[in-house]
């Protein structure tokens, strides 16, 4: 009989084993694990709660835990199974071996597989609950370079961010410092399946503004970008990745990481690559938020001056000394003439000081030949060269310079930022 402050104990308090009885438990779950895996039929509930009963009496054998974890794991790809093994407690004792053998890997492994695998199923997950995140982020911490755990791990996470008061527990800044350091390291490693539930999580977080711009503002687009630049066979890491980006692109400072990121080259030159249409979509409509084509090649260092970026133009052009400032990209457009279109004074006189003159000299000639048909005094000496607008020769009166200004109203920077103007 109880002693009236006493309470009946869920788990085993032995810990100590026979390896007769320990060898004996690891191959009856095995057994049930093989014959429940490949048929879910009449002896399937029995079986799963015969294994979660040797999971539940064996507590602190290791053995054991890892291969029920192993056997719920597999058995929980079945829907109908993973909702089963969370209403008899399954996930509770997950846990408890989680609790119990955190610093082993391969226990942590087959624990995080096996949550991942019951956070399939939506119905799940309000169950599963913060305490689930909690422990994938536990198990993250420890084994954070460890390739396996770190897959199962994120993939879990990911399952589990779908609920949306989950997503606001993983997504703390705590909590997203430990996911994107990890991420940083295995994209570095190139450890594609890591990233491929990385760039999955990443996805569904930013699903938020608010969270997607946590992210922006943390750098994932140097973790993110990357991706697309692998050579891969299995096209579920560039999917999640593309979806990763598509989610992050109306974040605020978006435009200004994916520049310094390059990201524009990146993106253009994997759509050059791949046209599957699973994922094309998603970067065509990141392209288009900031005004970039597909089909037309340019720079990120063209589109810094189109969006009236200093900053990012310095950026990337102080890491690129070599960068020729007059190139035209595919739409003919110089980066004064995207400065200068979009009229982006600081940026035409900064261009103008660096060296960049070349502006478009076919199409201002036409337009100074226009101007001189319809009646405009003549500008004989008005010429475009690659270090100056006007020559200096030029000797007409002062309002006949005036006039030129104004026939010329919408270059008024260009003239500004070349000192004609002072």
């Amino acid at each position: 009989m109880l002693s009236r402050f006493s309470l009946p104990s869920v788990f085993s308090t032995k810990t100590n084993y026979t390896t007769e009885e320990v060898d004996k438990a690891v191959s009856r779950v095995k057994a049930l694990g093989r014959r429940t895996s490949q048929n879910s039929g009449e002896h399937g509930m029995s079986d799963i709660q015969e294994i979660l009963d040797i999971m539940k009496k064996y507590t602190h054998s290791l053995a054991i835990q890892r291969v029920t974890c192993h056997a719920l794991s597999n058995i929980a790809m079945q829907v109908v199974a993973a909702r089963w093994i969370v209403q008899k407690h399954g996930f509770e004792l997950i846990l408890k071996a989680v609790d119990n053998f955190l610093e082993d890997h391969k226990l942590c492994w087959l624990a995080s597989s096996a949550v991942w695998n019951l956070a399939r199923p939506p119905a799940n997950r309000s169950s599963i609950g913060s305490a689930g995140a909690k422990a994938m982020l536990r198990i993250l911490k420890q084994h954070r370079k460890r390739e396996k755990v770190t897959n199962t791990a994120i993939g879990a996470l990911s399952n589990l961010s779908l609920l949306d008061n989950l997503k606001d527990m993983i997504a703390t800044t705590e909590n997203m410092d430990l996911v994107l350091a990890v991420l940083s390291h295995a994209m570095l490693a190139e450890r594609s399946s890591v990233m491929t539930s990385g760039a999955g999580l990443l996805a569904n977080i930013a699903v938020s503004d608010d969270y997607a711009a946590k992210l922006i503002k943390h750098n994932a687009l140097e973790i993110v970008l990357p991706l697309l630049k692998w050579e891969q066979e299995e096209d579920t890491l560039f999917r999640n990745t593309c979806a990763a980006l598509n989610n992050l692109v109306t974040a605020q400072g978006f435009l200004e990481s994916f520049l310094r990121s390059k990201g524009l080259e990146i993106v253009l030159k994997f759509l050059e690559k791949h046209n599957d249409e699973s994922f094309s979509g998603l970067l065509e409509n990141c392209l288009a938020t900031i005004d970039a084509e597909k089909d037309v090649e340019t720079t990120s260092l063209h589109y810094s001056c189109y969006h009236g970026k200093l900053a990012e133009f310095d950026y990337l052009y102080n890491q690129q000394r070599d960068f020729n400032l007059n190139e035209a990209d595919q739409r003919n457009m110089t980066c004064l003439d995207y400065a200068i279109s979009s009229n982006h004074a600081n940026l035409v006189k900064h261009l103008c000081k660096i060296g960049a003159t070349q502006h478009s000299q076919e199409n201002i000639e036409q337009e100074i030949q226009i101007a001189i048909c319809e009646g405009q005094k003549t500008l004989k000496d008005a010429i475009i060269t690659n270090e100056k607008v006007i020559e200096d020769t030029l000797t007409h009166f002062p309002t006949d310079i005036c006039k030129f200004v104004v026939s010329f109203q919408h270059k008024v920077d260009l003239l500004d930022g070349m000192n004609l103007l002072d």
